[in-house]
């Protein structure tokens, strides 16, 4: 679940709704917030997701490949 971004005259309405809460519902509140931020899911270090490119063929295959599978499209076009 994303973060949701208010305006300061919604934060101020919640304000006033909160302070009306007794204090065993605030203290509640206040241990879920804390179980929620303590569960952050890590963020992978950028070692776990990068890498090199892993192939049977070789660099010269691989390049012969590619320009190969390109199409000429000059020849299909036709403007008059």
């Amino acid at each position: 679940m994303g973060a949701l971004n208010v305006s300061d005259k919604t934060l101020k309405k919640y304000f006033t709704f909160l302070n009306k809460l007794d204090d065993s519902s605030k203290t509640r509140l206040i241990d879920r917030k804390k179980s929620i931020s303590g569960s952050k899911k890590s963020v992978p270090s950028i070692s776990d997701i990068y890498g090199s490119w892993e192939d049977s063929l070789s660099a010269e295959e691989q390049i012969k490949e590619i320009r190969n599978s390109r199409i000429d499209r000059s020849s299909e076009l036709n403007f008059e």
